[in-house]
């Protein structure tokens, strides 16, 4: 096995390789270097992957490079491929290694580790089981963890929401659906409220609104606009919840709603707001006839997973891998330059 450093995915030393059935990643969040491991009699591509160090998502006190845009077909492709991944993060000055992460978290990140069978749902990550082991076998760890669950929408509120319902009626709060015809404009203000409410998440980093207007626009016509609610105040947006539908369906053949983004302003003043846009989904979806509502990819430690957490089971989890760095590591594999 042959292994080839460029400086993206259309360098003129990757043209000549056989993808096979796949094709070379964008090159439109720049990586600052792409490797890729070919089988060195054919030319076929066994594994990739893309790196970045700068400018990178904050993981405490260490300084973190990120490896994203993985793809393998073969294990010891993988080994040989995160080795040099990992010393070539060290020689920039990395002490940690993030992956499998296309450069933050506002793209694809995480691994699928533990699925009870459930069909995938729309924008859900999905790889070969066996990447969980390429990526522990070159020494990276689960470090942050994430699940989907669903639960049977019943109609009715959480217990706790009629006082908190009480409190934000006194304050001028305000639910309504979102403005498909003004989704321009909607998509501006909520590009505005993920700054503040997202701030402190896990490696989290601003997105600029050309970035994320790109990235959201599809959106427009997949959302459910009986689900998707926006909540305002005399303050503006206060806090939006994002539901579109899954096309596949449940074993016993009922339709499912997917709950994928749910924001709330930071404040005392929005305390509960969370709850009340979930109650007006779980609503909406008893009306519509949805036989499951999925709360899709939430971090394990997150307050907005206990959202009727009472009925919810988990179908699926997911974890965002780690790997130390350290002097070892840039000597580990030769000297990569």
């Amino acid at each position: 096995m042959d292994l080839i450093s460029a400086t993206d995915w259309h360098s003129a030393e990757l043209h000549d390789l056989d993808w096979g059935d796949q094709s070379p990643p964008s090159s439109a969040l720049a990586p600052e270097r792409v490797l890729v491991v070919v089988d060195g009699s054919s030319g076929r591509v066994l594994a990739r992957c893309a790196l970045w160090w700068q400018d990178t998502p904050p993981a405490g006190e260490a300084i973190p490079g990120v490896v994203g845009q993985f793809w393998s077909c073969d294990q010891g492709a993988s080994t040989m491929l995160l080795a040099h991944a990992c010393e070539m993060l060290a020689r920039q000055g990395c002490r940690l290694a993030l992956g499998p992460m296309d450069r933050n978290t506002w793209h694809a990140h995480r691994l699928v580790t533990w699925s009870d069978g459930t069909a995938p749902f729309p924008l859900e990550p999905e790889q070969p089981a066996a990447w969980v082991q390429h990526w522990q076998a070159a020494g990276f760890v689960p470090t942050w963890h994430y699940h989907s669950s669903a639960a049977v929408p019943t109609p009715g509120d959480d217990p706790r929401s009629e006082r908190i319902r009480a409190r934000m009626q006194a304050q001028g709060m305000q639910l309504r659906p979102l403005q498909k015809d003004r989704f321009e404009q909607e998509l501006a203000a909520i590009h505005q409220l993920s700054l503040q409410s997202f701030r402190r998440n896990l490696l989290y980093q601003p997105q600029s609104w050309d970035t994320f207007r790109q990235q959201y626009q599809p959106l427009k016509a997949l959302h459910e606009p009986r689900a998707t609610v926006v909540a305002e105040d005399h303050h503006g947006l206060a806090g939006f919840l994002f539901a579109y539908p899954a096309p596949s369906v449940t074993a016993d053949g009922a339709s499912r709603l997917v709950l994928k983004t749910i924001a709330v302003r930071p404040g005392r003043d929005c305390a509960g707001l969370g709850l009340l846009l979930a109650d007006h989904a779980y609503q909406a979806a008893c009306e519509a006839g949805y036989g499951e509502v999925i709360h899709a990819l939430m971090q394990d430690s997150n307050r907005s997973a206990l959202m009727r957490s009472e009925t919810a089971r988990v179908f699926r989890r997911y974890a965002l891998f780690s790997r130390r760095l350290d002097q070892t590591t840039r000597r580990s594999s030769g000297g990569l330059s």
